[in-house]
């Protein structure tokens, strides 16, 4: 799961003192449920909770989800 948060959305996660790790984990929950994921069962599997920047964003095509404060989130098949 890649999740990006618009430049709005990190300005207050800085303003708040929070961390993205914090924040990312009720959006990547929300994301989860609304796509009807089924993961008791392990078949999601925690990576990395690097920020990063994609260099070509739109390979990544439309996004699986979009939380209500803009939040975009992809998920990425492991191969």
């Amino acid at each position: 799961m890649l999740l990006e948060f618009p430049d709005e959305v990190l300005q207050q996660i800085h303003r708040r003192k929070s961390g993205s790790e914090v924040e990312a984990y009720p959006i990547a929950l929300e994301a989860i449920g609304a796509l009807k994921f089924d993961v008791t069962h392990g078949s999601m599997t925690f990576i990395s909770s690097t920020p990063g920047k994609i260099k070509t964003p739109q390979s990544l095509g439309e996004p699986h989800y979009t939380a209500a404060d803009g939040c975009r989130v992809w998920i990425l098949k492991k191969p």
